[in-house]
């Protein structure tokens, strides 16, 4: 059922720890839901002895009725269930249930790959592309396994005397932001690729959530990221960099330094996440691919609660052939 932020948090630190992505964490959902105000931050959790139902979703109303979706928050979501046969099934109608009595029409959830949260989801699968992650507990030379462009890339870094800063101080999150910012105007992203500064400063709160800059031997601050990390995941979150910043590796050089630093905090992947699209061919998902041959495919999920106001809907708004699932936002 619906619960408080802190028995959500009671409740999500019962959770085998390799499905405890800081996306799912509620903390991180509730300063998501900054960015998200239209939509209601809801928490169901069923929890009896070893047996969990945990989902953490947003609740938004569709178009100008009286019917309401669930869909993920930034990153990843979906319900993580865990218990004996009978439980699942028992946990699933009464989130079924209460789906109905909200007068839910559909949910559209994005699944963490590295959480393996598909496996007890009742809705219809599908894969979208492939992500990738380094294993850090079995890597014992991690610069080893790079692909020998991005241990040069590495090299070239350090040889321009490039530093990592862990800080999260006002003037690297300024920094940050404005990298960041820039980069989405020269990518023309849309508007649900930009964040208000509260939102960052929220985020950093959180002693899961990590902010690395690269500093220039003129002081200059040249790249910049945020990262999370749990007891097992640690997560690249976002990135960017200045063109000079690109050109001497500064994100090679980010995402060596965070992972050295979980490694060395026992952690036992580091989520990279993957290109800006489904092909195989995606830049930024070559890009990572020289960190780590190591991959994991990204679900996405859904379920259709209400089939027949589902279809109506389609039939009244005449975009009948929209494969898209919440086709009205």
């Amino acid at each position: 059922m619906i619960v408080s932020l802190e028995k959500a948090i009671q409740v999500f630190e019962l959770l085998p720890k390799d499905v405890q992505s800081y996306y799912m964490h509620p903390n991180y959902i509730a300063k998501d839901s900054l960015n998200n105000q239209k939509l209601k931050v809801c928490f169901f959790v069923i929890h009896q002895e070893n047996n969990i139902f945990y989902h953490a979703f947003y609740l938004g109303n569709v178009l100008d009725t009286n019917l309401r979706d669930i869909l993920t928050p930034y990153g990843y979501g979906g319900p993580i269930i865990f218990g004996t046969k009978i439980f699942k099934e028992k946990a699933i109608n009464s989130y079924k249930n209460w789906c109905k009595e909200n007068k839910v029409l559909a949910e559209f959830i994005r699944f963490h790959p590295l959480a393996n949260t598909t496996e007890s989801y009742y809705g219809n699968l599908l894969f979208n592309r492939e992500t990738v992650y380094i294993d850090l507990e079995n890597s014992d030379d991690l610069i080893g396994g790079f692909s020998t462009r991005v241990r040069t890339a590495v090299k070239k870094a350090y040889k321009n005397n490039l530093k990592v800063i862990f800080s999260k101080e006002a003037i690297y999150l300024e920094a940050f932001i404005n990298l960041y910012n820039d980069l989405m105007l020269n990518k023309q992203a849309g508007s649900d690729y930009f964040f208000e500064a509260e939102y960052y400063k929220e985020l950093l709160k959180s002693d899961h959530t990590f902010l690395l800059s690269v500093v220039d031997t003129d002081g200059e601050i040249v790249a910049s990221a945020i990262c999370f990390m749990t007891e097992y995941i640690a997560e690249y979150h976002l990135s960017a960099s200045t063109i000079k910043g690109r050109n001497l590796c500064a994100t090679n050089i980010i995402i060596y330094e965070f992972a050295k630093f979980a490694k060395e905090n026992n952690v036992k992947n580091f989520y990279l996440g993957g290109g800006t699209d489904s092909s195989s061919e995606n830049s930024l998902l070559f890009f990572k691919k020289g960190f780590s041959a190591l991959s994991e495919g990204f679900y996405i999920g859904s379920y259709i609660h209400d089939p027949i106001n589902y279809k109506d809907l389609k039939t009244k708004i005449g975009d009948l052939d929209n494969k898209r699932i919440l086709f009205y936002r």
